[in-house]
């Protein structure tokens, strides 16, 4: 599946942030990409449903797609995207395992 994913992000490239298996909520996948606009990603989603997943139908079949979208100009960003959090947390409990 790897190397399926590879191939169609080098002919359909996206700002994936992650893609992984997983569980729960009825659900075995995650994606989290990024999109321009609401367009962008009504065509990503057709792609996805038709295109670039049929060479992934061995490994899944995307029948049921669920959205939420969130707008990064919005005013109200109680905390705004960023990695250097996750990245501060990680560093901190490196350095507790190092002491």
């Amino acid at each position: 599946m790897r190397e399926a994913s590879r191939r169609i992000e080098k002919n359909n490239p996206r700002s994936f942030l992650l893609v992984m298996n997983g569980m729960g909520l009825g659900w075995n996948m995650v994606v989290i990409s990024f999109f321009h606009d609401y367009s962008e990603y009504a065509k990503y989603i057709q792609t996805i449903k038709s295109d670039a997943a049929a060479e992934l139908r061995q490994f899944f079949e995307p029948v049921s797609v669920e959205s939420f979208l969130v707008n990064l100009d919005e005013n109200t960003h109680y905390l705004p995207l960023t990695l250097s959090r996750m990245a501060n947390e990680i560093e901190a409990a490196n350095n507790e395992k190092k002491e």
